[in-house]
């Protein structure tokens, strides 16, 4: 009896959960296919290449490195050589290129550049003018103010123009924080260049009375004499050639051609720069001053670039504009956007 009051009970069971299984139809209700992708899952749209991605106009090349047509090898002109050493940024560079094409329209220009890679990596995306030549790339951290070898990029311009052949007139030192002001045309060359100089013949008393007192002072009344009594090497070159040491500002130099062969071979000649025992000391201030006054009979070696100590508009106009010997000035800012280059860029009675 309990036998089959079990076999009920089990009965019974039975059909109630297949009752409830097929009522809530439980298989049916698992669902195994994966769902919809949701939309915050797809490429949300800021994904996408924005617009600031794309090449903005700054990258551009601006209207000021549009330069002007220029006169090049055409024989009616004298040919102005620009011998230039620059390390700011490529804006300034251009600035100075431009503002050198405006003031020299009436010659052959060739701009010879010494500057560092990161420099060079710019310019190589704009397209130079062929008489734009990049002459020497040094380091990024090659510093050479107060060195002899902001001179010795000078050199090599010379070098370069004597190696490849190039004909040019009058070769201009351009310091890169120089600005020109005023237009300089071929009478402004010939009144103010280095002309009908004569050999000077210097006595041996005359060279031995001022390195004897140039050995016993250290050096006085030489800019930067300590440093160039270091420099046993090239105040022996001077020495055994009859070189009396002179200093000047390099700054709004220019010289004949004929000149900056002569500095370049002697330079080279005597090796100043490869066994100079002391090279810390600004050679541009010292080399070509001594060796023209000590080969020729020149009183005065005249440089056109005013060096400014205030940043002041009407300074600028009343002690350069008024000065008819001075065609540039420094230093100005490297900076574009700087007032004083800015207003100058855009004056138009300067240019």
């Amino acid at each position: 009896m309990y036998i089959y009051l079990l076999l009920c009970i089990l009965l019974l069971l039975f059909f109630n959960l297949f009752e409830l299984f097929e009522n809530n139809n439980i298989y049916a209700s698992v669902d195994y296919s994966l769902p919809e992708l949701p939309m915050e899952y797809s490429l949300p749209m800021e994904y996408s290449l924005p617009m600031e991605y794309s090449l903005p106009m700054e990258y551009s090349l601006p209207m000021e490195y549009s330069l002007p047509e220029l006169h090049i090898n055409k024989s009616e002109l004298r040919s102005i050589v620009f011998s230039l050493t620059c390390h700011e940024n490529v804006d300034c560079i251009m600035d100075l290129i431009n503002n050198i094409y405006k003031n020299f329209n009436d010659f052959n220009i060739y701009i010879l550049i010494s500057t560092i890679e990161k420099i060079y990596d710019e310019l190589k995306k704009i397209n130079l003018n062929k008489n734009i030549m990049i002459v020497t790339v040094r380091h990024n951290n090659h510093n050479i103010w107060g060195h002899h070898d902001l001179f010795y990029q000078h050199i090599k311009n010379i070098k370069y123009l004597h190696e490849y052949n190039i004909k040019y007139d009058y070769f201009w030192f351009v310091a890169s924080n120089e600005y020109f002001i005023k237009k300089v045309n071929l009478q402004f060359i010939e009144n103010n260049i280095i002309k009908n100089y004569e050999k000077r013949e210097i006595s041996d008393i005359e060279v031995n009375n001022f390195y004897k007192k140039f050995d016993e002072t250290n050096g006085e009344g030489v800019w930067w004499g300590g440093s160039i009594k270091m420099d046993t090497h090239t105040v022996n070159i001077f020495r055994e050639n009859n070189i009396i040491i002179y200093d000047g500002r390099h700054e709004g130099l220019f010289l004949p051609s004929k000149l900056a062969l002569e500095i370049y071979n002697m330079y080279e000649l005597f090796e100043i720069n490869e066994k100079a025992t002391n090279k810390h000391y600004p050679m541009e201030e010292i080399f070509v001053f001594s060796y023209l006054k000590s080969k020729y009979n020149i009183d005065n070696i005249n440089t056109h670039c005013l060096q400014v100590s205030i940043y002041n508009n009407e300074l600028i106009y009343d002690d350069a504009m008024k000065n008819d010997k001075i065609v540039s000035i420094k230093p100005i800012n490297r900076d574009y956007n700087d007032p004083v280059r800015k207003t100058l860029r855009n004056s138009v009675y300067i240019h």
